[in-house]
């Protein structure tokens, strides 16, 4: 009974984590509308990283600003910092469809490095029910694998690099978690990741050539605000609450259900239909999501 408490517990807060993301990428969609991605970038890791301070603070988290932390935080370059910067690039040069589909490829990957680094095999079941998944995504998102036009070797590269560095940083995270305080790897990584931004914010500034007035937008800086505060607050300390429970390779496949949410948040707020293969993959997705769980065996891990 106790097991299988702290099972449908690691679903739940799987669940959560990427009905964060899922909303929060709308959250970002919008908010693209009205400014630029760093600049964006910048108030939504701001306000994430304030919210998590605050968190840690008023909460009386302990935590030590020693060699340690900084070691936990630089893998907060990896993403928000690394990954976003050269997903903003990439996306410029590269086609939707193709953006959607090596996005959808993130749970594989998070798989593979948990293998190579943290020892994880896989079972055949989840391989196979992660690539039901995968193509649930991909329908889910209305991926055309014979769309060519406006894709780029480089910017397909910058994808797959982003992805790369998102997933290595979930992995590598996942096996801190066990022993950390998830608040904490949150906010010493979201840190590192704002830094990160402001270091090369001048850049866009300068190419851009916005005068200053163009910035103080309140739609685009309140749809920013809500990205970084459902996006990066919420999701990622939902996630790993839920890693805490089993393992990242286990985890993975949960990503799935991020476009699910999307565009259900989508038709609810922005007003989009959603056509008859979107909701056969969002079947699929919910098909596998729920396979994964009644075959998960979530870890016993020390007392939070």
């Amino acid at each position: 009974m106790a097991q299988q408490s702290s099972r449908w517990e690691f679903v739940a807060w799987m669940v959560l984590a990427a009905a964060s993301w899922g909303f929060g990428t709308v959250a970002v969609k919008r908010g693209l509308s009205d400014l630029q991605p760093l600049t964006l970038g910048i108030i939504a890791l701001g306000t994430s990283t304030i919210l998590l301070w605050a968190i840690v603070l008023i909460q009386h988290i302990p935590m030590r600003l020693n060699a340690g932390a900084l070691r936990i935080g630089l893998i907060g370059l990896l993403s928000p910092g690394i990954s976003f910067t050269l997903g903003v690039f990439g996306v410029r040069l590269t086609s939707a469809s193709l953006v959607s589909l090596i996005q959808a490829t993130e749970p594989v990957a998070i798989i593979g490095l948990a293998w190579l680094i943290l020892r994880q095999r896989p079972s055949r079941s989840l391989v196979v029910l992660s690539a039901l998944a995968i193509v649930g995504v991909c329908l889910v998102a209305g991926v055309d694998l014979s769309a060519s036009e406006g894709n780029s070797l480089i910017g397909t590269g910058l994808i797959f690099a982003a992805t790369l560095c998102s997933a290595l940083q979930i992995v590598l995270s996942g096996r801190m978690v066990i022993t950390l305080d998830p608040r904490v790897l949150v906010t010493l990584q979201q840190t590192a990741g704002f830094v990160w931004l402001l270091a090369i914010w001048p850049i866009e500034m300068l190419q851009a050539q916005e005068s200053s007035a163009s910035l103080i937008n309140l739609s685009g800086w309140a749809w920013a605000a809500i990205h970084g505060i459902s996006f990066w607050a919420l999701g990622y300390l939902f996630y790993f609450r839920g890693v805490r429970k089993a393992s990242p390779s286990l985890a993975a496949p949960f990503l799935s259900l991020i476009p699910v949410f999307g565009i259900s948040t989508a038709f609810v707020l922005l007003g989009e239909r959603l056509q008859v293969t979107q909701w056969i993959g969002a079947i699929l997705i919910l098909v596998a999501m729920t396979s994964i769980a009644r075959l998960s065996r979530p870890e016993t891990h020390p007392a939070e």
